[in-house]
């Protein structure tokens, strides 16, 4: 459990977030993820997969924070034509986790998929992992 000193100094930095498919961890906002952190795993009927380009973590919803709770979610979501983020679906989270990371998500922009040198609309499942530690 953060102690109250500890949590004012990371509060006054600023909310919290985590990172996606990392360890779980707190991290300050505003910091960007490496592609390493976004794994589209395997894209059948695509050539390439999409690919990562930049994007932030979400941010740690404070109410859950203050009451020392973590916590993961996972969600699926179509990466455009457009390399934008859409049509997203919760696969298993509590409602606050998911929002954020659906928040997050949707600012991201990726490289997309690829079928014979065309860009192609292509699914991708991110899980999130949240810990006040």
């Amino acid at each position: 459990m953060l102690t109250k000193a500890i949590l004012a100094a990371l509060l006054s930095l600023g909310s919290l977030a985590c990172f996606a498919g990392a360890p779980p961890t707190v991290v300050l906002p505003n910091r960007s993820l490496s592609p390493a952190n976004v794994s589209p795993g395997a894209m059948p009927g695509t050539d390439h997969p999409p690919r990562f380009v930049s994007g932030k973590a979400p941010v740690y919803p404070i109410s859950l924070l203050l009451s020392g709770k973590g916590g993961s979610c996972a969600i699926e979501f179509t990466v455009g034509v457009d390399g934008k983020a859409k049509d997203f679906k919760i696969l298993s989270a509590p409602d606050k986790f998911a929002d954020h990371a659906i928040i997050a998500v949707g600012s991201w922009v990726f490289a997309p998929a690829t079928k014979d040198g065309v860009p192609v609309e292509a699914r991708m499942r991110q899980s999130f992992s949240y810990t006040t530690r």
